[in-house]
């Protein structure tokens, strides 16, 4: 059995991998885990004939690499040998890490490599390096409220967050806008009385429906972007909605649990 504190989800966030799963005749164990280095999006250089050094660039983080070792057991070769390829396919189709409350975003795995230890019933480890698509870890989403006009929203977190926006038109609105810290956001259209327009930038999702169509061609200016703290949102007139969000936190602690 599994007890869903590591698992590994695809881009439908469908699980692949339930790690920490252990029966009669198999086990697979979570042993060891390297958490996403951190490195500016800039960078330092030097300012000849000076001897100072300057950092250049935004103040953002560039995602990392997150590597993990899964020990696979089976109580024959057969059992063992099946096992291992359940790990080591899982890997290939990973886009989500689940870590107990928090998941960090996967862009691909870059190496995956297999190794036996003793014989086949003592078990065999697979590496699994990932390259995170995000420095931060998302926590469980956070709901907000929009009236038209200013609004204030505390953003929890470490980091930026991309938020899903759903504004609906109390009458006719043409090119419903919203302004973020990203600055203003425009759809090309226009909405009825009672449609609502969904823009969703969440991390592993990129939409722009109204009724449900695709209407992301219609989408003018940047895709919405909150930092982190006490931010204003902005909606045109005649607006009100919902905007959701996952906190980005850098360190997992105390929200998931530790590998054993």
């Amino acid at each position: 059995m599994g007890n869903g504190l590591w698992q590994w989800l695809d881009g439908e966030r469908n699980v692949r991998l339930d790690l920490q799963r252990w029966t009669v005749d198999e086990a697979l164990q979570l042993t060891d885990e390297g958490l996403p280095d951190l490195a500016p999006v800039g960078t330092v250089q030097d300012v000849p004939g000076t001897g100072l050094r300057l950092y250049v660039g935004g103040e953002g983080l560039r995602a990392g690499t997150y590597t993990v070792t899964v020990a696979a057991h089976g109580r024959t070769p057969a059992l063992a040998l099946r096992l291992q390829h359940e790990v080591v396919r899982a890997a290939t189709l990973t886009r989500f890490v689940r870590r107990g409350g928090a998941e960090l975003p996967i862009a691909r795995f870059s190496r995956i490599s297999r190794k036996w230890r003793g014989n086949w019933q003592v078990g065999s480890a697979v590496d699994v390096a990932f390259e995170a698509s995000s420095p931060y870890w998302l926590l469980p989403v956070v709901t907000v409220p929009l009236v038209a006009g200013a609004n204030t929203v505390k953003v929890e977190g470490d980091g930026p967050v991309s938020p899903r926006l759903s504004l609906t038109a109390s009458q006719t609105v043409t090119n419903p806008q919203i302004t973020t810290d990203a600055g203003v956001t425009r759809w090309l259209g226009t909405l009825n009385a009672g449609q609502t327009l969904v823009i969703d930038a969440t991390p592993g999702v990129w939409s722009v429906t109204v009724g449900g169509l695709d209407v992301r061609l219609g989408l003018q200016g940047p895709q919405p972007l909150l930092q982190a703290g006490t931010r204003a949102v902005t909606l045109g007139a005649n607006l009100s909605g919902v905007l959701t969000y996952r906190p980005g936190v850098l360190d997992p602690s105390g929200v998931s649990p530790e590998p054993t």
